[in-house]
């Protein structure tokens, strides 16, 4: 019966784990049953039942357990015959299959003509570079065996390998193992990394860094970066290596938990460790060509909800937080080489019937990821499009979002920020677009429908959105200090009161601000308040960063007042008193925005204690 709930409950707890045990199970199971047979009088009647029951729930478990076997993928073997089979099939004398760990049961069935090898990575990562060299050189392809339960190349260094050295093909997916096939250009190498200094929150130090200069849409960028422990930490923190355009917006991302050689998390890095990981972040197919940048983050997640729990801050020289994320180098996205989508970038796009938007241009779908929205706030759109032949016009393509034959608010430009004119488009190539039109503030609620042009051409309607109205306050609320500072054509910062005063058990304090919109044109930038505490030599101990009210800036109509609260944490006590100041900045370019007498910070009529 343990036996019976336990499969219910684990579906990993396999029948043939109580293999050696059935011979006494049955031998007592026998045992029972020959006893219960023998009793008499009115206990016979309960021997009947007692010996019915127990030989129910054996012939239950038996059941089950046959069900399970034959007929719940959940417990079915890797399929280590249909993947040798397959790699016998299609590899030559000119490949190489590699196995990301030394698993025989894959020789056992495998007849190609390609050599087969096993490759450990985990704790040997200079043996496994150079056992991967001898297998590769002089191969035209290398197939990668990758086995659902192998924990020898959690880091991923293999698929580095042959990404920078080529560029991955194709994945054939089996039961318990995925196939990847590489087509070499050069040889198998790890690539000089380039010195760094680059400091997260006095805890981890990047030093050194190599990124791709160069991919193509629908491949992979390669990225290896170097590591060192500043100081011991009791967190494990993953690293996002992102792909963003020049508007700062994320193209692709790739997010994995820092792990060393040994596959210890940074909870059980030691200070002064090195170590370097390895990245792959997939081009999507389509991205238009032209310069991208790749920029990092680091962070700690919440294991049960997925939440991001902390970020760590890029410190300055001075040990002064600059931001979250760190730009480490850019790439050139060139046409892509080939029609194939290896690393499933689209599989979120769903599969429409194409539709024409003109003669020559298709549009083969449209994603709309939120379906309501605010006034203010920029809704994304998402398009796949592409030509039916080259040289087509050159017309801008619109996203409009429009009500009752009025446009509320469009994007009209060329693909790729306005750099991909769709007379350089290949025929049959999808182009991969995404647009963010700007909802005017002063939008009344309501629905509207999104719609795509091309040139002059009559609109395709993609989706309906529902714009919801906020609460808008123009009475000044009230305040402790006035403050008076205007930032032109944006705002005047009114008036700040400390709401609540720094308190030593959670080191934090709590500011309102109150802003006035000063803008007579809608806020086309979205600007993030930045409340920071200074100490006596002009160090950053406190600080907290967020859009005002945690509204967009776009989104201000002119007149208002916004409340703005903010939670300052400190790094460290503020002593004998602290310096408060404020700073607006731009959300992508992190421009600080200048006040009316050219300063770049306010600093607050408040005392800090």
């Amino acid at each position: 019966l343990l036996v019976f709930g336990l499969m219910f409950w684990k579906p990993t707890v396999h029948p043939r784990y109580v293999l050696m045990v059935t011979p006494a199970i049955f031998l007592a199971t026998g045992g029972a049953l020959a006893g219960l047979s023998s009793l008499t009088g009115w206990m016979r009647w309960v021997g009947a039942g007692l010996g019915l029951a127990l030989g129910l729930a054996v012939a239950m478990t038996s059941v089950h357990g046959l069900r399970i076997v034959y007929t719940d993928s959940n417990y079915f073997r890797a399929d280590a015959r249909g993947t040798a089979r397959y790699l016998s099939e299609v590899a030559t004398q000119s490949d190489a299959v590699v196995i990301d760990s030394p698993d025989f049961t894959i020789e056992q069935y495998y007849t190609g003509a390609a050599p087969l090898r096993g490759v450990k990575m985990l704790a040997r990562e200079a043996d496994g570079l150079a056992e991967l060299q001898t297998l590769t050189a002089g191969k035209q392809h290398v197939f990668l065996i990758r086995w659902d339960l192998s924990r020898t190349d959690d880091r991923r260094f293999i698929p580095f390998l042959l990404e920078h050295a080529g560029r991955l093909l194709e994945q054939r997916l089996f039961h318990g193992y995925g196939v990847w096939r590489y087509e070499l250009e050069q040889p198998v190498h790890m690539p000089p990394l380039q010195p760094a200094q680059v400091n997260f929150s006095n805890q981890l130090l990047l030093h050194g860094v190599f990124g791709d200069p160069e991919a193509h849409a629908g491949e992979g960028v390669t990225v290896a970066l170097s590591w060192q422990v500043l100081r011991p930490t009791q967190h494990a923190y993953k690293v996002a290596v992102a792909l963003t355009d020049e508007q700062g917006r994320v193209v692709s991302n790739r997010d994995i938990l820092l792990m060393d050689e040994r596959h210890r998390y940074t909870f059980r890095w030691e200070a002064g460790l090195r170590t370097t990981t390895y990245h792959v972040v997939p081009v999507p197919l389509g991205t238009p060509p032209g310069q991208y940048r790749l920029a990092i983050q680091l962070y700690e997640e919440d294991e049960e909800t997925g939440q991001i729990v902390q970020h760590l801050d890029v410190l300055d020289v001075a040990g002064n937080p600059a931001g979250q994320t760190h730009e480490i180098g850019t790439v050139h996205v060139r046409l892509p080489r080939r029609l194939a989508d290896p690393y499933e970038t689209l599989r979120g796009i769903p599969s429409d019937e194409a539709r024409p938007l003109g003669d020559g241009l298709l549009l083969r779908s449209a994603l709309l990821p939120v379906t309501q929205i605010a006034p203010g706030e920029r809704l994304p759109v998402v398009l796949l499009l592409s030509a039916e032949r080259e040289a087509l016009a050159d017309e801008p393509i619109a996203v409009e979002v429009a009500r009752n034959d009025r446009v509320l608010g469009a994007v009209v430009s060329h693909a790729g920020n306005g750099r991909f004119p769709t007379s350089a488009w290949r025929a049959g190539f999808p182009v991969l677009e995404r647009r963010f039109v700007l909802i005017p503030p002063e939008t009344s609620p309501g629905s509207a429908v999104v719609q795509v042009r091309w040139g002059g051409r009559a609109a395709l309607t993609i989706g309906e959105v529902a714009i919801s109205g906020r609460a808008r306050r123009f009475d000044p609320p009230e305040f402790a200090e006035r403050v008076g500072t205007r930032y032109p054509e944006v705002a005047e910062l009114v008036g700040a009161t400390i709401v609540q005063p720094y308190d030593p058990a959670s080191q934090t304090m709590v500011v309102s601000l109150v802003w006035q919109a000063l803008n007579p044109r809608p806020i086309e930038q979205e600007y993030v308040a930045s409340v920071q505490v200074l100490d006596a030599a002009g160090r950053l101990i406190g600080q907290s960063d967020h859009p005002p009210a945690h509204l967009p800036t776009t989104s201000w109509v002119n007149g208002e007042f916004i409340e703005d609260q903010h939670q300052v944490t400190f790094r460290e006590p503020p002593g004998n008193g602290g310096q408060l100041i404020v700073v607006l900045y731009d959300m992508h370019s992190l421009q600080r925005l200048k006040t009316s007498d050219g300063r770049d910070a306010v600093t607050l009529p408040l005392q800090v204690r």
